[in-house]
């Protein structure tokens, strides 16, 4: 059943990127009311002015100890992953007030910076990146560990603008491991960024 709601809300890539993220929200929350016994979801995607507590895009209600889970869907193609598009830009800031363009291999100033608030908050929310594969016409679900990525973290390195063809990208902050794997990445984000060119 899962397979054939989520291939359905896929299917219509072919009309448009933006509309399939909202059918998924949707669906999925459907999904959870009527097949998931136990659970009860609510869709606040679209509630008032996006005026939430955390970037969210379902809520889903344990029955029985009526704990709450937020969930936020995140439906792609191929490219880069966000994990998060923080609107107010402040993770990066964060990032500039404190290693500015230095960046940092301080285990005591990197544990200082993920326990910030800023993100601190994300943590709270579990992301279910949904990967489309529009060529071999194939779906996958991913789990992001983010604890996991956040503990891994040794060095974090400021790469400033560059020229690609006529294009300026934005400065970015890249967080690695020790063996210098890169794990994510956390994108400028004022009012003349696009959502892909702010966040996690």
């Amino acid at each position: 059943m899962i397979f054939s709601v989520l291939g359905n809300v896929f299917s219509v890539r072919i009309i448009g990127n933006k509309t399939h993220g909202d059918l998924a929200e949707i669906a999925l929350t459907e999904y959870i009311n009527q097949f998931v016994s136990g659970y009860s979801a609510k869709h606040t995607g679209k509630e008032k002015f996006r005026a939430k507590e955390f970037e969210e895009d379902i809520r889903i209600t344990e029955t029985d100890t009526k704990e709450e889970i937020p969930i936020s869907i995140k439906t792609y193609g191929f490219g880069p992953l966000q994990l998060s598009t923080n609107k107010d830009g402040s993770m990066f800031s964060l990032l500039q007030k404190e290693i500015g363009r230095r960046g940092t291999g301080d285990l005591a100033k990197i544990k200082e910076i993920l326990s910030n608030k800023t993100f601190k908050d994300f943590s709270a929310v579990n992301v279910l990146p949904l990967i489309y594969n529009e060529k071999e016409m194939k779906f996958k679900v991913i789990v992001f560990d983010l604890q996991k990525a956040y503990a891994s973290v040794k060095k974090i390195k400021f790469f400033p603008p560059r020229k690609i063809g006529r294009k300026k990208t934005f400065p970015i902050y890249k967080f690695f491991d020790n063996k210098n794997n890169y794990i994510f990445e956390v994108r400028y984000g004022d009012a003349k960024a696009n959502a892909l060119q702010r966040g996690m």
